[in-house]
């Protein structure tokens, strides 16, 4: 037997609440789909008495989908058509084809009285053995009941089934909600007060000024862009010997010289180790020493060009002085002064050239104090050649040193090695602080620039690690927010520092931060669970008086949703008002659980408002 149910096909729910209102009593059970793709399997679930098929537009194939329908359901059909003479023709005769909109006698009468009653569904092999099982279990189950009754010791413990089969669960079906219209004012709407007791309605909330939201970053820990350095050497050549630092040596060394320290134990003591990744440095620490041909031989061209020229000084001072006695002519003073002229022109180029090089005065002074020893033939007094060999010895070597305070992060160099002014020896990194590299979405780069900045310029946040969110990292704030979008992910890269002296932190570690934005003007917060949209519209239930079950539906304008709030407009212009829309005040009063059957029972209310006129 077919269940007291009835399948309305329609896109309109107002087709369903007229036929509620047709139907003779409560006793049938009314289920709409606005899909047609979903009716066979409705079908096969709910096995309905009627079928009921609201058709808008006719085509070629409509009458071939109802007869479809109606050898699946096997059940009486009744179609609404606007042109009930084109389908009356191809459906059978337990189909009645109404005008569209129907006439409601003739449409309460289709529904009363279908013109034949549907087959009985065919019974399966399956549906057959599963009757007999079921009554096999329900004779041992009457057989269990019994026993206690008459008294078979060791039944006690089945009063138990008997006591909680005695419980009457056939109570009646939860009554429809109903709610009264206020005359006058077709969005607000009253419940009785047993059914706001039945729907357990949680007390509405206060709506509140428009509360700053906190944005969440995912970014990890990087080096300071400012405090990396790549050592490179000045002059291409060979590296002869690498740098050293002060570092204890190892405890499972055997050759470890210890001292005893100020309370009598034994500690390593430090030795002088060559760099190497994680060593610590000191400004101006030299780090490599380079032997540089090209850097040799410009200094021999600076003690070149330096004898060159004390030479034609010496020579047009004299011809100067002969001149004036009358030994010699003006040509040969004028070509000596040319002479000198030229020679301190090559000096001052040699001189400016190691300049550009970067060696400081000290170093030029002692390349210049050399050729003066070489005018001055001091190296005939130094038969062995001591001076010449420590001459040799500092001639062409190039020192690196250290630009500030850091460890070194990567070494990519050995003695022996050959570089040149591109190649990258040391990087150094100072540690004490570290950069925060985090990632912002484009829609939220906007709001992120609105927000206030301290007297630094600055964004305040907040910033901890992801592994241990206990405790917050000591920063500043972001003090870039970097300008190119991302292609990919459609972020926007932010930085900070974190302060890190006590040295936990490590490049690389997952943080996440937090911001707290500033909420735009004109605009309230209210709690998510307040909206009841549809994908057109969204709406709110306002409560004028919490203690009273009125009830206002309003269409608001909603800015920005967040996953516990969202930010609706409080100030609306006339284009948004002619739309229907209304603003919601600071202080006013939502409901938040229960819209959608509250505003789904405003909707059935007007229905039968319309229906009775």
């Amino acid at each position: 037997m077919h269940s007291a149910t009835i399948l309305v096909v329609s896109g309109e729910p107002l087709t369903e609440a007229i036929v509620r209102h047709l139907l003779p009593g409560p006793t049938f059970q009314v289920n709409r789909t606005e899909h047609p793709d979903q009716v066979l399997a409705l079908v096969e679930d709910l096995r309905p008495r009627l079928l009921v098929v609201d058709v808008p537009v006719v085509e070629e194939t409509t009458g071939a989908t109802l007869c479809e329908w109606q050898a699946a359901a096997g059940v009486p059909l009744v179609v609404m058509t606007p042109v009930p003479e084109t389908l009356a023709g191809q459906l059978g005769p337990s189909a009645r084809v109404l005008g569209r909109p129907p006439e409601m006698t003739a449409l309460g009468h289709a529904l009363q009285q279908p013109l034949v009653e549907p087959p009985p569904p065919a019974v399966s092999r399956r549906r057959q053995v599963f009757t007999v099982a079921a009554s096999v279990l329900l004779v041992v189950m009457a057989l269990l009941l019994l026993l206690p009754v008459l008294g078979v010791p060791g039944m006690e413990s089945m009063n138990l089934i008997q006591r909680f089969l005695a419980k009457d669960e056939s109570g009646p079906d939860s009554p429809p909600l109903v709610v009264k219209l206020v005359p006058g004012q077709p969005d607000t709407f009253e419940l009785p007060e047993e059914v706001v007791q039945r729907m357990n309605i949680p007390a509405p909330v206060q709506i509140r000024e428009a509360q700053p939201r906190i944005l969440t970053l995912s970014g990890s820990l990087g080096f300071n862009p400012d405090k990396l350095a790549k050592i490179q050497s000045r002059f291409a050549g060979e590296v002869y010997e690498i740098g050293t630092s002060e570092e204890p040596k190892p405890s499972y060394r055997s050759d470890q010289v210890e001292t005893p320290d100020k309370y009598g134990s034994n500690v390593p003591r430090p030795s002088r180790q060559p760099l190497r990744y994680g060593s610590r440095v000191t400004k101006d620490q030299v780090m490599a020493m380079v032997w540089s041909k090209e850097l040799g031989e410009k200094k021999s061209e600076l003690v070149e060009a330096r004898a060159q020229y004390t030479l034609d000084r010496e020579t047009r001072v004299r011809l100067e002085k002969l001149y004036e006695s009358g030994g010699t002519s003006e040509a040969v003073v004028r070509q000596a002064r040319r002479n000198e002229s030229a020679s301190y022109n090559a000096l001052l180029k040699a001189r400016r050239t190691l300049l550009t090089w970067r060696l400081n005065k000290a170093e030029i002074d002692a390349i210049e104090a050399e050729a003066k020893d070489i005018i001055a033939r001091k190296d005939l007094i130094d038969p062995k050649g001591v001076r010449e060999q420590e001459r040799v010895k500092e001639w062409a070597r190039v020192k690196v040193f250290a630009p500030f305070d850091g460890i070194v992060v990567e070494k990519n160099v050995v003695p022996g090695q050959f570089i040149d002014t591109t190649t990258d020896l040391f990087k150094v990194a100072d540690l004490s602080e570290l950069a925060v590299l985090a990632n912002v979405y484009e829609e939220d780069l906007a709001d992120l620039r609105k927000r206030k900045r301290d007297e630094d310029g600055r964004i305040p946040w907040e910033v901890q690690l992801t592994a241990d969110p206990s405790v917050p990292l000591i920063t500043r704030g972001i003090t870039r927010v970097g300008p190119i979008i991302d292609p990919t992910q459609h972020t926007a890269l932010v930085m900070g520092l974190v302060n890190n002296t006590e040295g936990r932190l490590n490049v690389g570690q997952f943080v996440s931060a937090k911001i707290e934005l500033d909420p735009p003007e004109d605009v309230v917060s209210v709690p998510t669970r307040a909206l009841d949209e549809d994908g057109k519209d969204s709406c709110v239930l306002v409560q004028p008086d919490p203690k009273k079950p009125r009830f206002v539906l309003k269409r608001v304008v909603v800015t920005q949703r967040f996953p516990d709030m969202a930010y609706v407009k409080s100030r609306l212009d006339d284009r948004e008002k002619k739309r229907g829309l209304s603003e919601l005040r600071v202080g006013e009063w939502v409901v938040v659980g229960g819209a959608v059957q509250l505003r789904a029972g405003l909707e059935e209310a007007r229905a039968r408002a319309k229906l009775g006129k």
